[in-house]
Protein backbone atom coordinates (compact mmCIF):
# COMPACT_ATOMS: atom_id res chain seq x y z
CA UNK A 1 0.00 0.00 0.00
CA UNK A 2 1.58 3.30 -0.85
CA UNK A 3 0.97 6.83 0.67
CA UNK A 4 -1.24 7.65 -1.80
CA UNK A 5 -3.91 4.77 -0.95
CA UNK A 6 -3.56 5.57 2.65
CA UNK A 7 -4.29 8.96 2.26
CA UNK A 8 -7.70 8.12 0.15
CA UNK A 9 -8.33 5.93 3.14
CA UNK A 10 -7.62 7.93 5.83
CA UNK A 11 -9.80 10.18 3.47
CA UNK A 12 -12.77 8.51 3.48
CA UNK A 13 -12.44 7.52 6.82
CA UNK A 14 -11.87 10.08 8.74
CA UNK A 15 -14.77 10.83 10.83
CA UNK A 16 -15.40 7.36 11.94
CA UNK A 17 -12.35 5.37 12.78
CA UNK A 18 -9.30 6.33 14.66
CA UNK A 19 -5.36 6.99 13.57
CA UNK A 20 -4.55 3.43 14.91
CA UNK A 21 -7.14 1.99 13.22
CA UNK A 22 -7.07 3.20 9.96
CA UNK A 23 -2.75 2.63 9.69
CA UNK A 24 -3.68 -1.12 10.88
CA UNK A 25 -4.54 -1.72 7.34
CA UNK A 26 -1.31 -2.53 6.31
CA UNK A 27 1.66 -4.27 8.32
CA UNK A 28 3.88 -3.22 4.97
CA UNK A 29 2.40 0.76 5.55
CA UNK A 30 3.66 0.14 9.31
CA UNK A 31 6.99 -1.03 8.63
CA UNK A 32 7.84 1.76 6.89
CA UNK A 33 9.03 3.70 9.48
CA UNK A 34 9.29 7.30 6.37
CA UNK A 35 5.70 6.61 5.43
CA UNK A 36 4.17 5.74 8.90
CA UNK A 37 5.75 8.91 10.19
CA UNK A 38 4.29 11.19 7.10
CA UNK A 39 1.11 9.97 7.33
CA UNK A 40 0.99 10.47 11.24
CA UNK A 41 2.00 14.12 10.35
CA UNK A 42 -0.82 14.24 7.95
CA UNK A 43 -3.95 13.00 10.61
CA UNK A 44 -2.57 15.45 13.06
CA UNK A 45 -3.21 18.62 10.93
CA UNK A 46 -5.98 16.75 8.82
CA UNK A 47 -7.58 16.28 12.96
CA UNK A 48 -6.80 19.71 13.33
CA UNK A 49 -7.91 20.92 10.11
CA UNK A 50 -11.74 19.01 10.42
CA UNK A 51 -12.74 20.40 14.26
CA UNK A 52 -11.72 24.01 13.33
CA UNK A 53 -13.40 23.61 9.77
CA UNK A 54 -16.75 22.26 11.87
CA UNK A 55 -16.22 25.67 14.20
CA UNK A 56 -15.82 28.45 11.08
CA UNK A 57 -18.93 26.19 9.33
CA UNK A 58 -20.88 26.59 12.61
CA UNK A 59 -21.53 22.78 12.53
CA UNK A 60 -22.25 22.06 16.16
CA UNK A 61 -23.18 18.13 15.51
CA UNK A 62 -19.68 17.74 13.78
CA UNK A 63 -18.11 19.72 16.32
CA UNK A 64 -19.65 17.56 19.49
CA UNK A 65 -18.65 14.72 17.33
CA UNK A 66 -15.47 15.42 17.05
CA UNK A 67 -14.96 16.60 20.88
CA UNK A 68 -16.41 13.09 21.95
CA UNK A 69 -13.54 11.73 19.41
CA UNK A 70 -10.76 14.05 21.66
CA UNK A 71 -9.84 15.71 18.97
CA UNK A 72 -7.21 18.25 19.15
CA UNK A 73 -8.64 21.67 19.68
CA UNK A 74 -5.94 24.38 19.08
CA UNK A 75 -7.53 27.26 18.32
CA UNK A 76 -11.20 26.47 17.88
CA UNK A 77 -12.18 27.64 20.97
CA UNK A 78 -10.85 31.42 20.12
CA UNK A 79 -12.65 30.91 16.70
CA UNK A 80 -15.80 29.97 18.48
CA UNK A 81 -15.42 33.29 20.65
CA UNK A 82 -14.79 35.37 17.90
CA UNK A 83 -17.18 34.38 15.64
CA UNK A 84 -20.05 34.41 18.59
CA UNK A 85 -20.98 30.98 18.30
CA UNK A 86 -22.11 30.71 22.07
CA UNK A 87 -23.59 26.85 21.34
CA UNK A 88 -20.39 26.09 20.12
CA UNK A 89 -18.28 27.95 23.28
CA UNK A 90 -20.97 26.15 25.99
CA UNK A 91 -19.95 23.23 24.11
CA UNK A 92 -16.23 22.89 24.53
CA UNK A 93 -16.42 23.90 28.14
CA UNK A 94 -18.93 20.46 28.78
CA UNK A 95 -15.93 18.73 27.17
CA UNK A 96 -13.50 20.10 29.54
CA UNK A 97 -11.88 22.14 26.93
CA UNK A 98 -9.17 24.40 28.65
CA UNK A 99 -11.02 27.58 28.73
CA UNK A 100 -7.94 29.14 30.80
CA UNK A 101 -5.59 28.06 27.35
CA UNK A 102 -3.23 31.39 26.66
CA UNK A 103 -3.30 32.67 23.27
CA UNK A 104 0.14 33.99 21.85
CA UNK A 105 1.90 34.07 25.28
CA UNK A 106 -0.83 37.01 25.93
CA UNK A 107 -4.52 36.64 25.38
CA UNK A 108 -7.48 33.75 27.08
CA UNK A 109 -10.48 33.42 25.56
CA UNK A 110 -11.89 35.61 28.57
CA UNK A 111 -9.64 38.45 27.51
CA UNK A 112 -10.92 38.09 24.11
CA UNK A 113 -14.93 38.16 24.81
CA UNK A 114 -14.05 41.05 27.56
CA UNK A 115 -12.05 42.95 24.75
CA UNK A 116 -15.01 42.59 21.75
CA UNK A 117 -17.98 43.27 24.09
CA UNK A 118 -19.62 39.71 24.27
CA UNK A 119 -21.58 39.34 27.69
CA UNK A 120 -23.06 36.10 26.73
CA UNK A 121 -19.56 34.45 25.99
CA UNK A 122 -18.17 35.71 28.93
CA UNK A 123 -21.39 34.73 31.33
CA UNK A 124 -20.66 30.88 29.93
CA UNK A 125 -16.52 31.10 30.61
CA UNK A 126 -17.48 32.62 34.24
CA UNK A 127 -20.09 29.99 34.62
CA UNK A 128 -17.24 27.61 34.34
CA UNK A 129 -15.28 28.58 36.58
CA UNK A 130 -12.68 30.62 34.02
CA UNK A 131 -10.15 32.29 35.76
CA UNK A 132 -11.05 35.94 36.10
CA UNK A 133 -8.11 37.51 37.04
CA UNK A 134 -5.32 36.37 34.50
CA UNK A 135 -3.00 39.34 33.30
CA UNK A 136 -1.86 39.93 29.78
CA UNK A 137 2.06 40.30 30.86
CA UNK A 138 2.70 42.70 28.66
CA UNK A 139 0.28 46.14 29.33
CA UNK A 140 -0.77 43.65 32.57
CA UNK A 141 -3.92 44.01 32.16
CA UNK A 142 -6.52 41.88 33.20
CA UNK A 143 -9.98 41.12 31.73
CA UNK A 144 -11.73 43.73 33.67
CA UNK A 145 -9.40 46.52 32.21
CA UNK A 146 -9.94 45.34 28.75
CA UNK A 147 -13.73 45.62 29.58
CA UNK A 148 -13.47 48.84 30.92
CA UNK A 149 -11.34 50.74 28.55
CA UNK A 150 -13.61 49.82 25.80
CA UNK A 151 -16.62 50.62 27.60
CA UNK A 152 -18.44 47.96 28.06
CA UNK A 153 -20.51 47.98 31.46
CA UNK A 154 -22.18 45.01 31.36
CA UNK A 155 -19.12 42.50 31.12
CA UNK A 156 -17.38 44.91 34.03
CA UNK A 157 -20.67 43.79 36.00
CA UNK A 158 -20.60 40.34 35.30
CA UNK A 159 -16.54 40.33 35.81
CA UNK A 160 -16.99 41.95 39.51
CA UNK A 161 -19.47 39.51 40.41
CA UNK A 162 -17.00 36.75 39.77
CA UNK A 163 -14.26 38.05 42.17
CA UNK A 164 -12.20 40.61 39.44
CA UNK A 165 -9.35 42.59 40.58
CA UNK A 166 -10.71 45.87 40.57
CA UNK A 167 -7.72 47.46 41.78
CA UNK A 168 -5.18 45.46 38.89
CA UNK A 169 -2.49 47.84 37.86
CA UNK A 170 -1.17 48.02 34.27
CA UNK A 171 2.77 48.23 33.44
CA UNK A 172 2.34 51.85 34.39
CA UNK A 173 0.45 51.83 37.09
CA UNK A 174 -2.59 52.85 36.17
CA UNK A 175 -5.66 51.06 37.22
CA UNK A 176 -9.68 50.42 35.77
CA UNK A 177 -10.91 53.98 37.63
CA UNK A 178 -8.42 55.80 35.82
CA UNK A 179 -9.12 54.07 32.44
CA UNK A 180 -12.60 54.78 32.55
CA UNK A 181 -12.16 58.33 33.43
CA UNK A 182 -9.73 58.94 30.90
CA UNK A 183 -12.11 57.04 28.27
CA UNK A 184 -14.87 58.85 29.37
CA UNK A 185 -16.68 55.67 30.89
CA UNK A 186 -18.20 57.72 33.41
CA UNK A 187 -20.99 54.72 34.00
CA UNK A 188 -17.72 52.09 34.99
CA UNK A 189 -16.07 54.88 37.19
CA UNK A 190 -19.06 55.15 39.43
CA UNK A 191 -19.35 51.22 39.61
CA UNK A 192 -16.20 50.59 40.82
CA UNK A 193 -16.38 53.79 42.84
CA UNK A 194 -19.14 52.03 44.57
CA UNK A 195 -17.43 48.29 45.18
CA UNK A 196 -14.93 50.16 47.16
CA UNK A 197 -11.83 50.47 44.58
CA UNK A 198 -8.86 52.24 45.49
CA UNK A 199 -9.35 56.17 44.22
CA UNK A 200 -5.94 56.88 45.71
CA UNK A 201 -3.74 55.13 43.75
CA UNK A 202 -0.55 56.57 41.97
CA UNK A 203 0.46 55.85 38.67
CA UNK A 204 3.64 56.00 36.85
CA UNK A 205 3.01 59.65 36.02
CA UNK A 206 2.02 60.68 39.15
CA UNK A 207 -1.38 61.08 38.54
CA UNK A 208 -4.21 60.00 40.61
CA UNK A 209 -7.78 59.20 39.92
CA UNK A 210 -8.26 62.71 41.16
CA UNK A 211 -5.85 64.55 38.46
CA UNK A 212 -7.21 62.43 35.59
CA UNK A 213 -11.02 63.96 36.52
CA UNK A 214 -9.38 67.42 36.91
CA UNK A 215 -8.22 67.63 33.20
CA UNK A 216 -12.05 66.08 32.02
CA UNK A 217 -13.44 68.32 29.45
CA UNK A 218 -16.86 67.36 30.24
CA UNK A 219 -18.90 65.97 33.28
CA UNK A 220 -15.94 67.07 35.22
CA UNK A 221 -17.25 68.48 38.63
CA UNK A 222 -19.61 65.09 38.57
CA UNK A 223 -16.42 62.95 38.51
CA UNK A 224 -14.57 65.17 41.04
CA UNK A 225 -17.45 64.74 43.48
CA UNK A 226 -17.50 61.17 43.15
CA UNK A 227 -14.17 60.58 44.35
CA UNK A 228 -14.40 63.27 46.72
CA UNK A 229 -16.72 61.44 47.84
CA UNK A 230 -15.09 58.06 48.15
CA UNK A 231 -12.06 59.42 49.90
CA UNK A 232 -9.81 61.09 47.14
Amino acid sequence: MDLLQVLTIVGANGYEKDINHTLNLSKEFRNDPLLWDAVKNMMFHYNKTRLRYAVHTENLERVKFLLDRNARVDDCLMIAIRNNNLEIVEEFCKHGVNINQVFNNRMTPLIIASESGNLEIVKILCRYKVDVNFVDPIPLWNALIYATRNGHFQIVVELCRNKANIDQKSLFGVTALMYALEHNHFDIARYLCELGCNVNFINYHNDSALDIALRLNNKQQEMVYLLHSHGA
